[in-house]
């Protein structure tokens, strides 16, 4: 039976982070509903504090490289699976273009948009936020200063301001909208970074028969490294370990 924990915070993402800490979980193994969005009083006079219900995930988290091997049917919710579906099938498949505003971009106002002015307000951040709807989803670009309080280490919190955005902008639609958060173009840069160093890994495990074991990574960013080599005719990918410490192995075919 799928643990389900409620719990509050300062904000939402504050919530969010004690509560994955207490059930020993990562992003994405759970569900998230927004209970209380909180709300700051004046001097400390008249503070709520913000509360999630956070729901295990039921279906197991599998490794990558056995995804397309014959399993045995599920029989789930058919609206829940394929709400699943698609919302997957739109992550594992998108490549971080690095030009989000050609001129011309028609920009909008949201659920969305509003939600990280307050959050960067929150933390202190002096900047704008600007979003579009795309063939790639709606895509938001935050600009200002000190944005590295909004990236954080390799990503991690930008990661989380994303998935937050696109609980936002879900909430009461029927189908999945994948909603992609970017800031100083950071998202390329750390593409090409990894694809770069999936090259080189897969190059010396050709050379010398021997696996390579990368440090942990996101889903996101280990996703990027199989898609870099799925073509690759000498070596294979595949993840191993659990949360926050999962990692990615480059190993010969």
């Amino acid at each position: 039976m799928a643990r389900v924990l409620e719990i509050e915070g300062e904000s939402v993402d504050q919530a969010l982070y004690l509560g994955l800490e207490q059930m020993k979980l990562s992003i994405d193994e759970i569900e998230m509903e927004v209970l209380e969005y909180g709300k700051k009083g004046f001097m400390g006079i008249g503070n709520k504090p913000a509360k999630v219900r956070l729901t295990e995930r039921e279906e197991a988290v599998v490794p990558e490289f056995i995804l397309n091997k014959d399993k045995p049917k599920e029989k789930p919710r058919r609206e829940k699976r394929d709400r699943r579906e698609k919302r997957e099938k739109s992550e594992e498949t998108f490549v971080a273009t690095g030009e989000y505003f050609p001129e011309g971009t028609e920009f909008v106002e949201n659920e969305v948009t509003e939600f990280l002015k307050g959050l960067m307000e929150h933390v202190g951040v002096n900047g704008t936020v600007k979003a579009a709807n795309t063939d790639n989803g709606l895509l938001v670009n935050l600009e200002g200063d000190d944005m590295g309080v909004l990236i954080g280490r390799r990503g991690e919190t930008l990661d989380a301001v994303q998935y937050l955005a696109s609980l936002v902008y879900n909430k009461d639609k029927n189908d999945y909208h994948r909603v992609t958060v970017d800031t100083e173009n950071y998202r390329k840069k750390r593409e090409n970074t990894l694809i770069r160093l999936a090259k080189k890994k897969a190059a010396q495990v050709s050379r010398t028969g021997k696996k390579v074991v990368l440090e942990p990574m996101s889903p996101f960013e280990r996703r990027i490294i199989h898609f870099a080599l799925q073509n690759d005719k000498f070596v294979t990918t595949y993840s191993e370990g659990e949360e926050p410490n999962r990692h990615l192995v480059i190993d010969k075919k």
